[in-house]
């Protein structure tokens, strides 16, 4: 719908958001992967995964915004989205994507596997440019998300406090958080 209205006006087009949830996939040694793996496999690897995840997140009705190398970045309260449940969407993806993953072959001997950031709060949302029109993101909230994810260890999810203050006390009190 965004991108038609865009096609229409032919300048750019922006929205603030101020309640969103933001998350960042990312594969752990990524780097020594395409060392090892012929590019046919690595394309290969990351169409597969990247397959999946947008499979997660349509049905866990959340926002695909783009993959950066070998990230895969999402959103939740944008697009209308209730705010009031779009934290617990992300992170019923998540649990998905560790789920997901844990069931990955190993590659080259390893264990495949992702590292998870969420960061919650007011994003700006636009779009750019006449020839790649994408929506994207931008703000504290985007560039917490993507430290989050640079904080966690293989196969955990970082949370910033807003996003773990949104969740219900139920999934506070059963799921184990690293600050």
């Amino acid at each position: 719908r965004t991108i038609q209205n865009y096609n229409c006006k032919k300048s750019a087009m922006a929205w603030g958001y101020p309640d969103t949830t933001v998350c960042f996939v990312d594969v752990v040694d990524f780097t020594h992967l395409c060392a090892e793996l012929t590019p046919q496999a690595v394309v290969s690897l990351l169409d597969s995964l990247f397959s999946q995840l947008d499979k997660l997140t349509e049905q866990h009705r959340l926002k695909y915004i783009k993959t950066i190398g070998d990230a895969y970045m999402l959103a939740s309260g944008v697009d209308h989205d209730e705010a009031a449940e779009h934290t617990e969407r992300m992170f019923a993806f998540v649990l998905d994507v560790l789920k997901l993953i844990e069931r990955y072959p190993d590659v080259m001997g390893m264990r495949f596997m992702v590292r998870i950031g969420i960061a919650s709060g007011p994003v700006i949302a636009g779009i750019l440019g006449g020839k790649r029109m994408q929506l994207d993101l931008w703000g504290d909230t985007v560039n917490l998300a993507s430290r989050m994810c640079d904080l966690a260890g293989p196969m955990e999810i970082v949370l910033d406090e807003i996003t773990y203050l949104s969740l219900s006390a139920d999934r506070q009190a059963t799921n184990t958080f690293h600050p």
